[in-house]
């Protein structure tokens, strides 16, 4: 697993790159915020981010909200570290998105554990979320990642589609009514490159769009705004992602 690493005290970065590497990870290694961000961009494979809290200039909690806030990477758990084990800045962590929290200094065996359950966690399937308006885009981040999945969001439907082509999804819901495409062309375009990726559609607009009509178009499932979390949840059980992930589809020319 590629690993970033965003520390600034020198002493304590060689003291966990050791320990990862020792454990058989890659790593490549942060300063602050400003080259933590380029790592990101520059390197597509990094799997989890540890970072300090306190770093020079934007620290930690900011660091790991920008992280959050972008639709390309915010899906990579982060584990947040730091000298105060205070409940105030353990709870704000979590609630910026962070996956876990550790005291330094760092103790090998606690981190290498919290860093195999997530790596366990790092198989579970990943939807992708589009909708422009970034209210529902919330509601529907925060109601799935509390179900375990992991999950891309993006407010632009033509992003969404090169999103697809870097990440493993397993599912997409999207809204209909949306600038550039609207969900029923998105939905066209996906299943033209991924036969068998399953598009749920989301709607508030019940007199036009019916759910037998989104399903004759090809979506796996149709709801209506407002929706129930309930009813987002039960839907993609009945999509059997886990099998749909395994025997997807490559898009044509790969």
């Amino acid at each position: 697993m590629k690993i970033l690493i965003v520390e600034h005290d020198s002493s304590a970065m060689v003291s966990i790159n050791t320990v990862l590497q020792n454990s058989g990870h890659q790593t490549t290694l942060a300063s602050n915020a400003n080259d933590a961000l380029r790592s990101l961009q520059a390197n597509t494979d990094i799997k989890l981010i540890i970072c300090d809290v306190t770093l020079p200039g934007m620290d930690g909690f900011d660091l790991l909200k920008s992280i959050k806030a972008n639709p390309v990477y915010g899906y990579i758990p982060v584990i947040m570290c730091s000298s105060s084990t205070d409940q105030e800045s353990v709870l704000k962590s979590f609630e910026l998105g962070a996956k876990d929290y550790i005291a330094k200094p760092i103790n090998e065996q606690v981190i290498t554990a919290k860093i195999a359950k997530l790596a366990a966690r790092e198989e579970t399937t990943k939807i992708l979320v589009v909708d422009d308006e970034e209210f529902i885009l919330d509601i529907l981040v925060r109601v799935l990642e509390r179900e375990g999945y992991q999950v891309i969001s993006t407010q632009s439907p033509l992003k969404a589609l090169s999103l697809l082509e870097s990440f493993n999804v397993g599912v997409v819901i999207s809204d209909i009514s949306m600038p550039e495409i609207d969900g029923i062309e998105l939905l066209k375009r996906i299943k033209a490159r991924y036969p068998n990726m399953p598009v749920m559609l989301i709607s508030g607009h019940t007199a036009k769009y019916s759910k037998s009509a989104m399903i004759a178009a090809g979506a796996a499932g149709f709801i209506t705004k407002p929706f129930r979390n309930t009813e987002i949840i039960d839907e993609i059980a009945s999509f059997n992602i886990e099998k749909i992930v395994r025997h997807r589809t490559a898009p044509a020319g790969r």
